[in-house]
């Protein structure tokens, strides 16, 4: 058994040695739920390690992400020295919650937070895999071996990379050629995307928005009390925090059950929780014009550019 246990132990000193020297000709392991989130959180982690914090982060889904743009917010505000842009694909409340508490919080230390949001962040009618997604991932995955793990991956390389030396083909990978970096961004264009999506308003889309994303729209319990959470607990950190009603097409109003009627019952709603919760809320839903739209909910570049601007105005005559 000893001699056993010594081999074991020499084969795992081994394994990790290799890794060490050239686990990245194998790939990079995925430990978040999406390439995008993997990608904000490396970027976060350079912005601590430079021990830059935040004045202002920008969160919620993809219509964040590309549809607020922070170097306008960062010129327009005399208060904001650097704003940075934290929004995720299918970044609804659920999802945000634990990503802005968990993640961004810790690592940016933000004074302000503009949360982004509009009816398809709350719908409990909606299917949901992005939070079933988030905590399978290993960066999000609860309990405590979700704990260990995290703390293994950090120390051991045969933990970081074991999902990719799962079978021995993944020797093969090793005499590979190193991967090409992408150039290196600069400290201050870190989480400000540039890049817009390849968006276009389809049939189809609009089919599965209605007959899915929408379909059976009502404020789902859980999505309302991670909203309300999200916002008191950042309260209750000293970070201020804004509400804005996101730009929204003419279809995606059509899509919801009743139309236009079922999109004003969600902004009443919204509306008062707003009021209920102390915290300003701006609504943008319908001040983009349609033409602006790459489909039923993103806007394009000089779309953002207007909505970045109103936000702007909308900000200094909160004495931002």
């Amino acid at each position: 058994m000893r001699r056993t246990l010594l081999v074991a132990l020499a084969a795992l000193v081994a394994m990790e040695v290799t890794l060490h020297l050239f686990g990245e000709r194998i790939g990079e392991p995925q430990f978040w739920y999406a390439p995008d989130a993997q990608q904000v959180i490396g970027e976060m982690d350079r912005l601590q390690e430079a021990g830059l914090t935040s004045d202002l982060v920008l969160a919620g889904s993809s219509m964040v992400r590309w549809g607020i743009r922070p170097p306008v917010l960062e010129d327009g505000l005399s208060s904001i020295m650097r704003a940075n842009n934290a929004g995720l694909p299918k970044g609804y409340t659920t999802v945000t919650r634990r990503w802005l508490l968990e993640e961004v919080l810790p690592r940016l230390i933000p004074e302000r937070v503009v949360w982004g949001l509009t009816s398809l962040d709350f719908n409990g009618g909606r299917p949901t895999p992005a939070i079933v997604e988030y905590e399978e991932a290993r960066a999000g995955a609860l309990g405590l071996f979700g704990s260990l793990d995290r703390g293994l991956w950090s120390v051991s390389m045969v933990a970081r990379y074991r999902d990719l030396i799962r079978g021995p083909a993944f020797v093969l990978h090793l005499f590979d050629p190193v991967p090409e970096r992408p150039p290196e961004i600069a400290l201050e264009d870190l989480m400000q995307p540039v890049d817009w999506p390849e968006l276009r308003q389809t049939q189809q889309g609009l089919l599965d928005l209605k007959s899915s994303l929408l379909a059976d729209f009502h404020i789902g319990e859980r999505h309302a009390e991670d909203f309300a959470y999200t916002v008191e607990t950042l309260g209750d950190s000293g970070v201020e925090v804004v509400i804005v009603l996101l730009p929204v097409s003419a279809e995606y109003v059509a899509a919801h059950p009743n139309g236009a009627e079922g999109f004003e019952s969600f902004l009443d709603w919204i509306r008062s929780e707003g009021e209920r919760l102390g915290v300003p809320m701006f609504d943008y839903s319908r001040a983009i014009p349609e033409e602006e739209f790459l489909d039923y909910n993103h806007v394009g570049p000089s779309g953002a550019t207007m909505l970045t601007e109103m936000l702007l105005a909308d900000l200094s005559g909160l004495g931002w």
